[in-house]
């Protein structure tokens, strides 16, 4: 019975010690691990906007929360000057090649609109980003600064001043706006304008998610008007606004 019991202890000797119980701390470092994961995996929200739409709204809105200042609900944008199509319909013809790719990539999108006809003001426009818990807004624009000689794309992003978004909001905005620039450039070799800083814009001033306005070209050059209204164009577009977003969530 010795021998077997001093055998025994040997054996207990040898054996690895129970593992000690997960501390407080320790636990607490695993749940935010497990979060952190949930977190990375959680399908992000894009919104997109499409800007203007058929018809104009010229009734007045705040441009911004409890501003003073007035201005029109929404536009109907610009017209190319060379193929007389719509600012509109290229926006919203980006905005849906655009929507196609995000969601293949694992995104979820929330389009503002799909359609010509609606009448939905711009203010209204930031809301549907706002309930959607959106990680970001795309609003999509062709500009035109009637000179035929000017073109390229551009970025509009709140300047450090603006009085109606926090200053993460505007960090937020402009890290997304730095992200779409070099994205786009790659993808369309276009002339890239850099960044615009605008307080003025009411979709954007109203929104609580970062926020990117991208005047993608100017429909009063000609080579660039007639670009815009290609859909291999417009793809080579979207492909570089997809690439920004990933960018600014990696």
């Amino acid at each position: 019975m010795k021998k077997w019991g001093m055998a025994v202890l040997a054996i207990m000797m040898i054996m690895p010690a129970n593992r000690p119980a997960v501390c407080g701390k320790e636990k607490q470092a695993i749940k935010k691990t497990v979060q952190k994961d949930k977190k990375e995996k959680k399908k992000k929200v894009i919104c997109i906007d499409a800007g203007h739409q058929l018809h104009a709204d010229t009734s007045l809105e705040p441009n911004g929360p409890h501003s003073k200042v007035k201005k029109m609900k929404v536009t109907d944008g610009t017209v190319g000057r060379y193929t007389h199509v719509r600012e509109a319909s290229v926006n919203l013809a980006v905005a849906l090649k655009l929507e196609k790719i995000l969601k293949h990539r694992g995104y979820q999108v929330v389009m503002v609109r799909r359609h010509e006809k609606v009448n939905i003001l711009n203010s209204k426009r930031a809301e549907i980003a706002n309930k959607a818990h959106a990680d970001a807004m795309i609003r999509l624009h062709c500009n035109d600064m009637g000179e035929s000689h000017t073109h390229g794309f551009f970025v509009c992003t709140p300047s450090r001043h603006n009085k109606f978004m926090s200053k993460k909001l505007i960090d937020r905005s402009l890290q997304l706006s730095k992200c779409l620039l070099p994205a786009i450039e790659k993808q369309t070799h276009a002339n890239n304008r850099g960044l615009s800083y605008r307080d003025d814009l009411t979709g954007t001033n109203f929104s609580k998610a970062p926020t990117a306005l991208i005047e993608m070209g100017e429909m009063h050059n000609k080579q660039e008007d007639q670009l815009l209204v290609t859909a291999s164009y417009q793809q080579k577009m979207a492909l570089g606004l997809a690439n920004g977003i990933d960018a600014f969530f990696h």
